[in-house]
């Protein structure tokens, strides 16, 4: 039986009344498709501020990492320009709080008290950390420039990644032409309905481009590795797991922990979490205002 089915049945039974809602996903998981105790890589997704989600994905991990101390961590937390401070850190720092002074970066808004206790686990456990994400500027410049402000001749290639031009056909812009049309509508989503899609697609492009850093880290590392990423850069269909196939990676898991059920085939697994008390994002919000009708 695997970890994650011994974790959920346990919780499922035990669970105290006041930790209900913590477990609820656990006890409503779908059936996975691929076992998490095979795959090579882990997809372990959140819900970035939820504190439930965070809990319930920290057991999933200590007990994953005691079956399999050899595993390499990957997370979307840090930037790869981060990598040789993060190696720094992880030789030199004890606890969490000590490592995270020295990698925080100016303006980032990452919750930084949820992700302490996993951190510590790692050090704890003396599990490698990887920093998989694009900086900011980088997503940026991919946004306004395209895949080829960030990535050179050789990895567009790998990856078979082509921006639209002049003398690009549609056939030209295959294999991946469906993955950019659905996170376009993931983004616009994002942003309540009101992105220009004029602005989706370069924020969709800056995504995916973040999915395939991510899925070439976890393709660098020798052994099985967990990758710490959004639920949107773990799904099956359109995030990290997808880039991985690309590649002919052996089998990924994607596991989503969301506050609300998505399309099954988006993960092998999905726990369904309480619903973080935030305000509502849409409030107020206006980007693409309807334009004037003419008479």
């Amino acid at each position: 039986m695997n970890t994650t089915k011994k974790l959920n049945q346990f919780l499922c039974r035990a669970a105290p009344l006041t930790l209900t809602l913590i477990v609820l996903s656990a006890c409503q998981s779908t059936a996975p498709a691929t076992s998490s105790a095979t795959a090579q890589y882990l997809l372990l997704g959140e819900v970035h501020d939820n504190s439930a989600g965070h809990k319930v994905r920290q057991e999933a991990i200590r007990q994953t990492l005691q079956q399999d101390k050899s595993m390499t961590m990957v997370l979307e937390q840090f930037d790869t320009d981060q990598q040789t401070a993060l190696d720094e850190a992880q030789r030199v720092c004890g606890t969490a709080d000590c490592l995270l002074q020295k990698l925080r970066k100016p303006g980032l808004q990452w919750q930084w008290p949820l992700y302490q206790p996993l951190i510590q686990l790692a050090l704890d456990q003396k599990i490698p950390m990887i920093a998989g994400n694009l900086s900011r500027e980088q997503a940026r410049r991919v946004m306004k420039e395209g895949y080829g402000a960030v990535f050179d001749a050789a990895t567009l290639k790998r990856w078979q990644l082509r921006d639209n031009g002049a003398n690009n056909s549609p056939t030209d812009l295959q294999p991946h032409q469906t993955v950019l049309q659905m996170q376009q509508q993931e983004v616009i989503q994002a942003h309540c309905g009101q992105l220009p899609l004029s602005m989706a697609e370069g924020m969709a492009k800056a995504q995916m481009a973040r999915d395939i850093v991510m899925a070439d880290k976890l393709l660098q590392q020798p052994g099985r590795s967990i990758l710490i990423a959004g639920n949107g850069h773990v799904r099956k269909d359109i995030g990290v797991a997808y880039w991985l196939r690309f590649a002919g990676a052996k089998p990924a898991y994607s596991h989503v922990y969301a506050e609300s059920a998505i399309d099954a085939a988006a993960a092998d697994a999905q726990t369904q979490i309480s619903k973080q008390a935030r305000p509502d994002p849409c409030a107020g919000l206006i980007i693409n205002s309807k334009p004037k009708e003419t008479p």
